[in-house]
């Protein structure tokens, strides 16, 4: 189990009190991945939400007319995937592996959606931490993506 002492050193979880970190390592799941595990398939409703901690993660889109999967984007340690469907209710748009061995937080989607749905400080400040992580995390994916059009337009 993780404690909050580790979770208090996350960038991605900004805003949160060490009581709010204690209440959460209580309701995160830790689980160890090996290479080629996959966390989320695309087109299926995310069973939750994962934070990454050590290791290596890429989220990968099958694009209309494709037989392989084109690489979406790298995840970092301490960058959260999941979360998108878990607040839209959708299902996931790209499929998430693992590439190394690797190890990750879970969050599922109950518990998530008792978090954020609830009037509570701690799930209110927990939902802020997760928007301001995820809002980072899409500025540095449309960077990727600018790359991949550039690269595609030199083909």
């Amino acid at each position: 189990m993780i404690n909050e002492q580790e979770l208090s050193h996350m960038d991605s979880l900004p805003g949160l009190t060490r009581e709010d970190l204690k209440t959460l390592a209580h309701e995160f799941e830790e689980l160890h991945l090996s290479p080629d595990n996959v966390l989320i398939h695309e087109g299926q409703e995310a069973s939750g939400a994962f934070l990454i901690l050590e290791g290596r993660v890429e989220a990968e889109k099958l694009l209309p007319g494709d037989i392989e999967r084109l690489l979406v984007s790298t995840v970092s340690v301490g960058e959260w995937v999941g979360v998108v469907s878990l607040i839209d209710n959708k299902p996931a748009t790209a499929t998430v592996r693992a590439i190394s061995a690797s190890r990750v937080l879970a969050i599922s989607r109950l518990t998530f959606n008792r978090f954020v749905q609830g009037e509570r400080p701690v799930g209110i400040r927990f939902h802020r931490a997760l928007l301001r992580s995820v809002a980072a995390q899409l500025g540095r994916v449309n960077k990727n993506v600018i790359g991949l059009r550039a690269a595609a337009s030199d083909r």
